[in-house]
């Protein structure tokens, strides 16, 4: 599911407010889904991905299980080759 626009101002609205970002359209503020941000987490935490790997995030909980497939085409930049919710 993607995130709507009517969500991301809302977000954008509660890290303004809670004095997260200083302006609401600051570029400080990355808002990305849950399987994004596990690709991005598990890169950092340890540079073993190259380019051309593919790999699968799970995220199971709170009664769903999202399962995504990436493709690693360069440093800290994926491919999404598909999503299941």
């Amino acid at each position: 599911m993607l995130l709507q626009d009517s969500a991301k101002s809302f977000m954008r609205t509660c890290a303004l407010e809670a004095g997260l970002i200083s302006e609401r359209n600051s570029q400080s503020l990355a808002l990305a889904l849950e399987p994004e941000a596990a690709c991005l987490s598990t890169e950092q935490a340890g540079s073993f991905l190259v380019t051309g790997d593919k790999f699968m995030v799970l995220d199971c909980g709170g009664g769903t299980v999202d399962i995504t497939m990436h493709r690693s085409v360069c440093k800290l930049a994926f491919y999404s080759l598909c999503t299941c919710v």
